[in-house]
C-alpha cells in the first residue's frame, strides 16, 4: 500500500450530524471523475477512506437515508497525499417538506394537507426488501393489515378488515386498482413493483367529497416512477423461507428527449402457509352454476390443495413531453396469481386469476384528464367447498376531468371537476346467477373545492360533491370543510369535517351463489344472495336449485327496510300460511 500511495492519493475523513457530532455509520460515499467511479460506506464510527486514486480533480457524493445529500465538487488528489474531508449531513425534515397530492388531488406541502396524511418516500422503500407492496404499510398510523398468505394481504384504513374488504380506494397513478366488478383490494394483483414506486400515500380520513363513491375508509395511492426522472436499469433477487423465490426488474430509456419509456416486472413464487379447512370434502367435481342448477364439468376428482403460490406482473408506460407544460402519458400492464384465498364462504382456489389495464392521462398546467380500463379474468378458480367455479369478466370504465383556477394574486384557488365510472361484471351466472342480466352500475359525480387563504397563517378549506348511481333513487352529496393553522413551517393545527359515503358493490346487490348445493343426502339448498336497491331482499326456499321433487313447500317475501325498521311489503305462501308478520 505504501508503494500505491506513492503514486497515488487517497480520500478519508468523517461524516457526522451538526450540532450533535453524532456518526452516520453506513453512509454512502461515491467518487466520480469523468467516467471514472468507485466508493465506499462509512465504517462503524462513521468513518470512510477511498484509496488509490490517481492525481485528478474528483466529485464527492454523500447519501444517507433522511438526510439531504451533500456533493462536493473540485475535490483535487495529488500523488502520494491522503485529504482529510469531514462532512456534516443536515436532517431532512421528511414529513414537513414532503409534497402530496392525494388530499387536495393537487400537489402541496403535507404539513399544510387539509386532511392527515401519511407518506412514505421512495429512499425509505428501496431500503426495506419487501414481497409485496403492503409490507411497507406496516406500522403507519390508522392502518390496518391482515396477511391472508405469503403473497395475498387484505388491507383498511380506520378499521373494519374483513376477508372480503373494498372499503379503502386504492389508486395507482391515479387509476382505481381493484378488481373492477367485485371491488375487492386485492394487493397481489397491482402491477407496480418495489423498485418503480417513487412514493406511497394514505390518506387517513375520509376521502369521499373529492373522490365520491367507496373513499369513506381513506385513500391509498401508490405513485410511481417517471421514466423522465432517471434512465437506468435495475434488477433484484431474493429468496426466504417457505422456498421463497423472488425478483424484479425495471427498465428506463430515453426515445428522444421529449419520449421517454419504461418497462418493469416482478415474478414470485413460494410455499402458501398449509392449513386444510375440515369442511373441504375430499373429492368433488367442478360445476359451473346456472338458474337450473349445477352443470359438471368432469367426473369426480381429489380435492387435494395446491400451496405453491405464484405471482407474475408486467407493466409499462410512455411519458411525453409535448410542451413546456403539456404532458401526457400512456401505460398498460396485467397481473397474474395463483394462490389460496379466504373468503365468507370458504376458500377458493386461485388459478392464474389475472387482471390487466390501459390507462391514458393528459396534464396541462391545471388541467388534468384521464381516462381508464380495468379487466379482470378468473382463470380456473374454484370454491374447495363446493367445487363450484367462479368466472369473472368484469370490465370498469372511469374517465375524469379536473381544472383549476387561482384568483385574488393566489389567496383564493378553485379546483372542480367530474369523474364517470361504468362497470359491467361479467360472471356467465356463477357470481350473479338469476341476476346476470341485469347487474351494470352507472356512476357520475361532480365536486368544487374552494381553498381561502385568509392569513398568511390561516386557511379556509370548503368542499362539496353531488354523485349519481343508477341504482339509488337520490343523488348523494358528499361536504368537506377544513380550518389549516400553521404558526410556522413546523407546526399546523387542523379542524376539519368530513362526510363520506360508500355505494353497494356489485356483489352486494347482485349476488346470486351456491353457498352448500342440494344433494341426494341433503335435499336443502344454501344461497347466498345479494339485496337489489330497489325491491329489497327477496327470499325464495326453493332447494337452492336441488331436485324438484325434494323441495319443501315454496314461500318467499319481499322486505324493503324503511326509517321503522325491516318490512314485509308482500308474502306469498304455498302449501300452508305461517302468517307473515311485520
Amino acid at each position: 500500500s505504501t508503494a500505491a500511495i506513492a503514486q497515488n492519493g487517497a480520500l478519508q475523513g468523517k461524516v457526522s450530524v451538526p450540532g450533535t457530532g453524532d456518526t452516520l455509520p453506513g453512509a454512502n460515499i461515491v467518487v466520480t471523475s469523468g467516467e471514472f467511479k468507485t466508493g465506499t460506506t462509512t465504517s462503524l464510527s462513521g468513518r470512510y477512506q477511498v484509496e488509490d486514486l490517481s492525481p485528478g480533480i474528483y466529485k464527492l457524493t454523500i447519501s444517507y437515508v433522511g438526510f439531504i445529500e451533500a456533493v462536493i465538487e473540485g475535490v483535487e488528489v495529488r500523488a502520494g497525499e491522503i485529504l482529510d474531508i469531514d462532512i456534516e449531513l443536515t436532517p431532512t425534515a421528511l414529513q414537513l417538506n414532503t409534497v402530496t397530492v392525494s388530499a387536495s388531488r393537487r400537489a402541496e406541502r403535507i404539513i399544510e394537507s387539509p386532511a392527515s396524511i401519511s407518506v412514505l418516500e421512495r429512499d425509505e422503500i428501496a431500503t426495506r426488501p419487501a414481497v409485496t407492496l403492503v409490507e411497507h404499510l406496516q406500522g403507519l398510523t390508522a392502518v390496518d393489515i391482515v396477511n391472508t398468505g405469503i403473497s395475498g394481504s387484505r388491507i383498511v384504513v380506520r378499521g373494519f378488515n374483513d376477508s372480503f374488504s373494498g372499503r379503502l380506494l386504492t389508486l395507482t397513478d391515479y387509476r382505481i386498482a381493484n378488481l373492477p366488478a367485485l371491488r375487492l383490494n386485492s394487493p397481489e394483483l397491482i402491477p407496480a413493483t418495489g423498485d418503480d414506486i417513487e412514493r406511497i400515500e394514505v390518506l387517513e380520513g375520509p376521502g369521499s367529497a373529492l373522490y365520491g363513491p367507496n373513499a369513506a375508509g381513506g385513500v391509498l395511492h401508490y405513485i410511481t416512477r417517471s421514466p423522465f426522472d432517471g434512465q437506468e436499469t435495475t434488477l433484484s433477487v431474493g429468496m426466504g423461507e417457505r422456498a421463497l423465490r423472488m425478483g424484479e426488474f425495471r427498465h428506463a430509456g430515453l426515445f428522444s428527449e421529449r419520449i421517454a419509456y419504461k418497462l418493469s416486472g416482478s415474478y414470485h413464487q413460494g410455499d402458501d402457509w398449509r392449513f386444510v379447512d375440515p369442511e373441504e370434502p375430499d373429492s368433488l367435481i367442478l360445476a359451473l352454476q346456472s338458474p337450473d342448477g349445477r352443470i359438471p364439468q368432469g367426473e369426480l376428482i381429489p380435492n387435494i390443495r395446491d400451496f405453491d403460490t405464484q405471482k407474475m406482473t408486467s407493466d409499462a408506460r410512455i411519458d411525453f413531453k409535448i410542451a413546456e407544460d403539456l404532458t401526457a402519458v400512456l401505460a398498460g400492464g396485467f397481473s397474474r396469481v395463483s394462490e389460496l384465498a379466504i373468503t365468507g364462504i370458504g376458500y377458493y382456489q386461485i388459478k392464474d386469476w389475472m387482471t390487466s389495464y390501459l390507462q391514458g392521462r393528459l396534464s396541462y398546467k391545471e388541467l388534468f384528464v384521464q381516462a381508464f380500463i380495468n379487466r379482470s379474468n378468473a382463470g380456473d378458480t374454484f370454491n374447495l367447498r363446493t367445487g363450484e367455479l367462479v368466472i369473472d369478466q368484469g370490465v370498469q370504465f372511469v374517465t375524469q376531468i379536473q381544472h383549476g383556477t387561482m384568483l385574488l394574486d393566489g389567496r383564493q384557488h378553485f379546483t372542480y371537476g367530474s369523474d364517470i365510472l361504468i362497470t359491467r361484471p361479467d360472471s356467465k351466472g356463477t357470481i350473479y346467477g338469476r341476476n346476470e342480466a341485469d347487474d351494470h352500475i352507472d356512476e357520475i359525480g361532480y365536486y368544487l373545492q374552494s381553498e381561502t387563504e385568509l392569513s398568511p397563517q390561516l386557511k379556509l378549506l370548503v368542499t362539496g360533491r353531488l354523485d349519481h348511481n343508477n341504482r339509488l333513487p337520490d343523488l348523494v352529496f358528499s361536504p368537506r370543510a377544513a380550518l389549516v393553522f400553521k404558526p410556522g413551517d413546523r407546526h399546523t393545527t387542523r379542524l376539519t369535517y368530513n362526510r363520506a359515503f360508500d355505494t353497494p358493490p356489485a356483489i352486494g346487490l347482485f349476488l346470486d351463489l351456491n353457498v352448500n348445493p342440494a344433494t341426494q343426502d341433503n335435499p336443502y339448498g344454501v344461497r347466498i344472495l345479494g339485496i337489489p336497491s330497489k325491491t329489497g331482499f327477496t327470499f325464495h326456499r326453493d332447494g337452492g336449485g336441488g331436485q324438484p321433487d325434494r323441495q319443501p313447500p315454496i314461500r318467499s317475501a319481499v322486505f324493503r327496510r324503511d326509517r321503522d325498521g325491516l318490512g314485509v311489503i308482500r308474502a306469498e305462501d304455498k302449501g300452508r300460511h305461517d302468517g307473515w308478520k311485520r
